[in-house]
């Protein structure tokens, strides 16, 4: 699976997120789309919606491509899970998208500091 959103970022904002599938080997195989309640979901091309999910089935030895558009409600991180089934079995990925400053600092016990690499780490006190 790979995924790319297309547009920018912002509450009240449509962008639209483009999937592809390829490698599918089971005539069974079906991808199921769960955005987060936060996403207001707008369906083009082959998606079903089928409660809070929107499904689509996957075609063997053919890249299969779907995009859907979300318009962020609020702030903050945003999930959209995608669960590819075939022969029985399910594996799931996920999206984040990440709307405004709401959530991104953390605060913590520790002090952030750089390596010399540029590795950002948090230095925490031990007892």
């Amino acid at each position: 699976m790979r995924y790319r959103i297309d547009g920018s970022l912002a509450v009240g904002q449509a962008v639209t997120v483009q999937l592809e599938f390829s490698g599918v080997r089971a005539s069974d195989a079906h991808v199921s789309v769960s955005p987060a309640k936060t996403l207001a979901v707008g369906v083009s091309g082959g998606l079903q919606k089928s409660g809070d999910n929107y499904l689509s089935p996957l075609k063997t030895n053919e890249v299969t491509a779907q995009s859907f558009t979300v318009t962020p409600t609020s702030e903050g991180a945003h999930f959209i899970s995608v669960q590819l089934t075939q022969n029985g079995q399910t594996s799931t990925a996920g999206i984040m998208l990440r709307v405004g400053q709401k959530g991104q600092a953390h605060e913590t016990l520790g002090d952030r500091v750089s390596t010399e690499n540029g590795e950002k780490l948090i230095v925490m006190p031990a007892k």
